[in-house]
């Protein structure tokens, strides 16, 4: 399980650009009773090859 620190690590972004990231359905994760986040590999694995795919489409 990764907390929204070591996704911003991963992705070599913000914590509030990953909160962003999830508040826009772009990024999975399950909150806790508490209201914190939690990711999985899987999750950011998907959203790293959207996110990448959809940016890629956009260069010209």
């Amino acid at each position: 399980m990764l907390k929204t620190g070591d996704v911003a690590k991963r992705l070599r972004v913000s914590e509030n650009t990953v909160r962003d990231y999830v508040n826009r359905g772009w990024l999975a994760c399950t909150v806790t009773p508490t209201g914190r986040r939690i990711f999985t590999d899987k999750d950011v694995d998907a959203f790293e090859k959207t996110y990448y795919e959809r940016r890629n489409q956009h260069e010209v």
